[in-house]
């Protein structure tokens, strides 16, 4: 898969917004659960604040694994999006 610059480049702000839209719904959901578990506030927001891009790096690895072969192949592809 590879990324076409021109296309991100010349939707700049609908990617940047559909990113923080993400990132912000995600931190919003984790920092509530972590409320909703027994968490402190202040422990709640740093929980949320740290967990929000997690997942995004997790596929830059994914994929940086899989390209190097430090991971085996059938892993990756499990791991992977279809």
């Amino acid at each position: 898969m590879m990324l076409d610059l021109r296309l991100v480049l010349g939707e700049f702000a609908l990617v940047m917004l559909l990113f923080v839209l993400l990132v912000g719904a995600k931190f919003a959901l984790i920092a509530w659960l972590s409320s909703a578990f027994g968490s402190a506030p202040g422990t709640a927001l740093r929980v949320g604040i740290a967990l929000a891009q997690a997942g995004e790096f997790g596929f830059v690895l994914l994929s940086l694994s899989a390209s190097t072969r430090v991971v085996p192949e059938p892993c990756c592809r499990a791991c992977s999006p279809p």
